[in-house]
């Protein structure tokens, strides 16, 4: 049984942000501080900064690239036809973006006055804000991290990965956001290195229990070693018959939280899911059938797709070792730009200074 549109769950997920905004204004008045970083998710935070004249800087935990092209899709909404079977999202660097209509998130193609409100406060309070800090680095997302500064004309630091800021502490990586069942890391340790898929669709995505029986069948028949984040209470509304017995050894199921972090910084992963193909380091694992971001209109992604995608990807030595190899090397860069003297590194120094010599 669902639990409502994508849409709708965001909404709800969202609502709770809005009673932090009281316990906000109490810390402003206690504690006077000359800048307060916030989640852009927060979007009522810059005018509540703005009312004590605090500086606000919002914090953007995703890459540039996904927000330049979301608020592109934004600013066409308003002509955007509610008939068109595809959508160019035009004036980006790089190749043409072209997205079929169902798989645009409903609110971008008719009115939802709830997401409307909260996406038109979310963007309307950039031009109020001091800056705005990503969890990216410039080698990255080059070309959109140039678009960025210059279509919104706003300071911005891209400091990324904030995840490599403290990866010696193991414990707090371990236990960051929950303190979850961690056995699965003895059962990591026993695996080779790069031979397991981590697959975890987080908080906002919900798939119907049949998506997730083809999604088990599908990897049991890709032969390769998993981890699966499962959030069901009900796990035999999906999982096969004799399933978890034919996966001991070869799959581990988490039911709860997981630590994100620590599993993808584990040597035995290869590979884990994305909802962004960047870089050419992904593969779409299905192009066939009918996608949409609404339920009653989506096919299912079949077994037999997502067996072969697996097992292609994971091939040692296969025809995506290319992928691979660039993907290591994205690491590299990506240790490089936090180290002092990188991109990373740079942006925070200039952002200190900058609010130092803003603030005296």
């Amino acid at each position: 049984m669902g639990v409502g549109s994508k849409e709708e769950r965001t909404m709800l997920i969202n609502q709770p942000t809005l009673l932090i905004q009281p316990a906000l204004e109490e810390l402003l008045i206690k504690y006077k501080p000359d800048v307060v970083v916030s989640d852009a998710m927060f979007y009522w935070a810059p005018s509540v900064a703005a009312q004590f004249g605090i500086l606000c800087i919002l914090f953007v935990s995703g890459g540039t690239f996904p927000l330049v092209v979301f608020k592109r899709i934004y600013d066409m909404q308003p002509s955007m036809s509610v008939d068109a079977d595809q959508i160019t999202v035009s004036d980006l660097p790089g190749p043409k973006i072209v997205m079929p209509v169902p798989e645009l998130p409903n609110y971008r193609i008719g009115h939802n006055e709830a997401c409307d409100k909260v996406l038109d406060s979310l963007f309307g309070s950039w031009p109020d804000v001091y800056g705005i800090v990503f969890n990216t680095f410039r080698a990255l997302e080059k070309e959109h991290c140039k678009e960025f500064e210059r279509v919104q004309r706003k300071r911005a630091y891209f400091i990324g990965p904030v995840s490599l800021c403290n990866s010696s502490n193991v414990d707090g990586v371990i236990h960051r956001g929950g303190k979850g069942d961690v056995g699965f890391l003895k059962w990591l340790d026993g695996k080779e290195d790069g031979s397991v898929v981590f697959i975890s669709f987080g908080s906002e995505c919900y798939f119907k229990s049949e998506q997730l029986h083809e999604l088990a069948i599908g990897l049991e028949h890709s032969r390769r070693n998993f981890l699966w984040v499962v959030r069901r209470d009900n796990m035999e509304e999906w999982m096969p018959d004799g399933w978890e017995d034919r996966m001991a050894g070869r799959g581990f199921v988490l039911k709860r939280w997981a630590p994100q972090v620590a599993i993808l910084s584990h040597p035995a992963i290869g590979a884990f899911n994305s909802l962004w193909m960047e870089f050419s380091c992904a593969v779409k694992v299905w192009d066939g059938g009918k996608r949409s971001t609404r339920e009653e209109e989506h096919e299912l992604v079949p077994r037999s797709a997502i067996a072969h995608a697996v097992f292609k990807f994971m091939e040692p030595g296969g025809e995506y070792v290319a992928m691979h190899s660039k993907a290591k090397n994205v690491a590299v860069s990506a240790l490089a730009a936090m180290q002092e003297g990188g991109s990373s590194h740079g942006d925070i120094k200039n952002m200190v200074n900058d609010l130092f010599g803003l603030i005296g």
